[in-house]
């Protein structure tokens, strides 16, 4: 072994490279298709090395892995081509260098039959989930490899994506991404890479989380007030974006809710939902507000709530009037009183309103006796 200025130095063997400064390996000779080692050992297992082909650097990625092993400073190229042949060199620096010439030889028909339908597989786990802030871009990666070099599509949730300002895609032939630009929380979810060849098809996925402070969803705008009977259920449903997923806090003007007997609060990661069972106007009628806080900011907004009276009968007076052998005509006189409070004059005192129909005369539909 020779030593090739102060850490450069090379043996013969599997494109073993140089054996001195000032001349050129043996030819090496590898099969299209298959992968092929340039090996440059160092005298310093410390020495970086820049790879060459020709005078064009090749960068790790794709069919070019860069590989440090000890002194050992390896060029692996798979899927070799015909176009790889050519003159590569180990470089410490322009002067300090060393080269090897590369042969790629053919494969026949009855080979390619073999090598080529390889079946497609996933090189990585499932893609990791990617976390950025709203109106960032958000880039998702998924590795996957086969023969011939497979057809990649991206969906989400079914719906094939295309490349547009919005949505880029690139891939190196194993490493293929995704990136989103983030308009709005409804991009954050899950989104699938496919890939497909004559050999099959494989798909794997992976979420894209949104960072941004909590704001109420435009799209599910709040009433300026809300209603509910004396007696019956008070609902208050509110849906939300932001995210991490906010603290939420409920208040009766300045009184803080809580989980209670009458009280049901359900906080999930896009709505919270309030019931209030059994309500009454003195006690349950008013403001309430809610209010979202996460690292990022703090958002309320109040809720106002009537509660009306409820109408119960008080007397109800049955007339027949006519009486055959198919049919009763009856007339029902109903007086009522209406509790609590609608809006009418007097009605808080639960005095008596007369039925809107006084006129007895007309006939009520029949009831057939059977």
């Amino acid at each position: 072994m020779l030593s090739l200025g102060s850490d450069l130095c090379c043996f013969p063997a599997e494109i073993r490279v140089g054996q001195s400064s000032a001349q050129n390996l043996s030819n090496v000779e590898g099969t299209e298709t298959d992968s092929v080692k340039l090996i440059c050992e160092v005298s310093k297992p410390s020495a970086d090395v820049t790879w060459y082909k020709g005078d064009e650097e090749l960068p790790e990625g794709g069919r070019y892995d860069h590989i440090v092993d000890g002194k050992r400073r390896i060029l692996l190229i798979q899927d070799l081509k015909m176009d790889d042949a050519g003159e590569y060199n180990c470089r410490l620096s322009p002067s300090n260098k060393t080269s090897a010439n590369l042969k790629i030889n053919g494969k026949n028909n009855s080979d390619l039959i073999v090598t080529v339908l390889q079946k497609l597989r996933i090189i990585t786990e499932e893609i990791q989930d990617v976390t950025t802030k709203l109106g960032e871009s958000g880039t998702l990666t998924c590795g996957i490899i086969g023969r011939p070099l497979p057809e990649i599509k991206w969906y989400r949730y079914g719906k094939e994506l295309i490349q547009s300002r919005k949505y880029k895609m690139s891939s190196d032939g194993r490493n293929h991404s995704l990136s989103i630009l983030t308009e709005e929380q409804e991009d954050e979810g899950l989104y699938t890479c496919r890939a497909i060849n004559e050999a099959g098809e494989i798909e794997t996925s992976g979420k894209l989380r949104l960072q941004a402070a909590p704001q109420f969803h435009p799209g599910f705008p709040l009433k300026e007030k809300y209603f509910a009977g004396a007696g019956t259920s008070l609902r208050l449903h509110v849906v939300y974006i932001g995210r991490p997923i906010p603290q939420i806090m409920w208040f009766y003007g300045k009184k803080p809710l809580n989980s209670s007997e009458n009280v049901i609060i359900e906080n999930t990661e896009s709505y919270t939902h309030l019931v209030v069972r059994n309500v009454q106007r003195k006690t349950n009628a008013g403001r309430y507000k809610v209010q979202l806080s996460n690292v990022f900011g703090t958002v309320d907004t109040s809720l106002r709530v009537e509660i009306q009276g409820k109408i119960r009968l008080q007397e109800q007076k049955v007339q027949t009037l006519q009486i055959s052998d198919d049919y009763v005509y009856i007339l029902v006189n109903i007086r009522q009183i209406l509790v609590g409070s609608c809006g009418g004059r007097g009605r808080d005192r639960g005095e008596e309103v007369p039925h809107p129909r006084e006129d007895p005369s007309p006939l009520s539909q029949p009831h057939q006796i059977s």
